[in-house]
């Protein structure tokens, strides 16, 4: 992969709610399969909608869209993926006998796309502080929540319904919070 280019982009993170619940209580092998399974049942939300599952790390999921394909709509896209990926998981859940739930945290900006790593462990990636945002927008710890950075309220506010949050405060900085509500 080539050295990383500065791109704008959406950044779609996905966290679990009630995973260390789980992992102290399920036997690891048996939480694997769950978890695979449940990848498994939302991942084609995501690439439904046009995004990129980046990367599955523990009990999060991170995406983005346009990326490395530019996109036009790619916030759009991303709280299409969201909404589909928690439509996904109440399915799963009513499967799967546990109650598992997703707090979904969608960021748009600059990110550095490109390889992250060293030798044959490089993947492609993006990093920055759209991607961070999204993370720490999906630690709000809202079941079946989707949460939204100010960029990618504004891109969407005239299609999708959302509600203004408290602010997130972080370190030295705060992001502008938007609830999707319909």
């Amino acid at each position: 992969m080539p050295k990383a280019k500065l791109v704008d982009a959406t950044v779609l993170f996905a966290d679990l709610l009630g995973y260390s619940r789980l992992g102290r209580t399920m036997d690891p092998l048996a939480l694997s399969e769950l978890m695979n399974k449940l990848y498994a049942a939302v991942t084609p939300a995501i690439e439904r909608a046009g995004g990129v599952v980046d990367k599955f790390i523990g009990d999060s999921v991170m995406a983005h869209f346009g990326a490395f394909k530019r996109l036009k709509d790619g916030p759009a896209r991303a709280v299409k993926a969201a909404q589909a990926l928690q439509v996904a998981t109440r399915a799963f859940r009513a499967k799967a006998g546990h109650s598992l739930q997703f707090c979904v945290g969608i960021a748009t900006g600059p990110v550095a796309a490109g390889s992250l790593g060293s030798g044959r462990a490089a993947r492609p990636t993006v990093i920055g502080t759209t991607a961070n945002n999204a993370a720490l927008l999906s630690m709000l710890r809202t079941p079946d929540g989707v949460m939204l950075d100010r960029a990618t309220h504004d891109a969407v506010q005239r299609t999708v319904k959302t509600r203004p949050l408290a602010p997130l405060r972080y370190a030295n900085f705060e992001i502008e919070v938007h609830q999707v509500t319909g």
